[in-house]
């Protein structure tokens, strides 16, 4: 299995629950965009414990508010 496989089955990551955007270890990398920059752009969607790419809306056993 790969690194990100073996951290994702390490974790129990599961994409179930709405919680992965409020965890103190989601990072993004984010960009002002539009007329008059009125919005954002989040990119790069990562774990800040395994690394690899998650989605807003998935959790995992290592989860902190």
């Amino acid at each position: 299995m790969s690194k990100q496989s073996d951290a994702k089955a390490e974790q129990n990551y599961t994409r179930e629950l709405k919680t992965c955007s409020n965890c103190k270890h989601f990072t993004c990398e984010t960009e002002k965009s539009g007329w008059n920059n009125s919005y954002t752009i989040e990119r790069n969607l990562r774990c800040g414990i395994g690394g690899f790419k998650v989605h807003k809306t998935a959790t995992c056993d290592k989860h902190e508010a």
